[in-house]
């Protein structure tokens, strides 16, 4: 099997395809929590709650309050484009190649790294105009894995887990079965949130850098 063979489930050995998944959904929940917390109460990721905050911003006709949920999901959407344009182009033959897939992890782990290097260089205090730089680069980030892994054929989300929560739920009270991998990404991603408070917490200025290395293990074991 050569390094560009189409991603699909059965081409990562399910060990290590869990471990990738569950590293890049706790880096997903580490930086939502930072950004949430940290650059003006928004979401990189949560694009439901970007979309409701967008609504309250609008029904109260505050401008300054749309700014920031607007540069969120344009971000988003961003990074979906960047992806799919690239991941699911298909080649001659046809086929979604591996390697595009994990050039995509590789960029969105580029722009993590960049959040976390401003932030580390300004000690932990980047507000005001950085929040409209950081948030729609954090987003973008957010939306390439999302896409990423859509392109690559993996039915198992890492940013946006509502659907799989509802799937795990269903699915232990109707047919009595335990989705592990769901199981295992909804408490990476809590993991990785109460991760990145608790790293704030102590070294403000460190934050950024545990979604960072998170997103850049998940584009390493991408490898497979």
């Amino acid at each position: 099997m050569t390094p560009d063979d189409v991603v699909v489930p059965a081409d990562i050995p399910s060990t290590n395809r869990l471990a990738w998944l569950v590293v890049l959904a706790g880096g997903a929940g580490a930086l939502d929590a930072l950004v949430f917390t940290q650059l003006g109460q928004v979401f990189a990721s949560v694009v439901t709650g970007n979309l409701v905050l967008l609504g309250i911003a609008a029904a109260e006709l505050g401008a300054s309050e749309i700014r920031l949920p607007a540069l969120g999901l344009g971000g988003y959407l961003v990074g979906i484009l960047v992806a799919a344009a690239w991941c699911r182009r298909p080649d001659s033959t046809g086929r979604v190649r591996a390697g595009r897939v994990r050039v995509c992890l590789a960029a969105e782990a580029v722009l993590v790294a960049a959040i976390a290097i401003g932030w580390g260089i300004a000690g932990g205090e980047l507000t005001g105009g950085w929040q409209s730089v950081l948030v729609p680069v954090a987003a973008v980030a957010m939306g390439m894995q999302s896409a990423a892994l859509l392109a690559g054929g993996h039915g198992a989300p890492t940013t946006y887990l509502t659907s799989t929560l509802t799937g795990f739920v269903s699915d232990m009270v109707a047919v009595r079965s335990l989705d592990r991998s769901a199981a295992a990404r909804l408490a990476a991603l809590v993991a990785g949130a109460i991760g990145g408070i608790a790293l704030h917490k102590v070294a403000p200025a460190w934050a950024f850098a545990l979604p960072a290395v998170l997103v850049a293990a998940g584009a390493g074991l991408a490898e497979g």
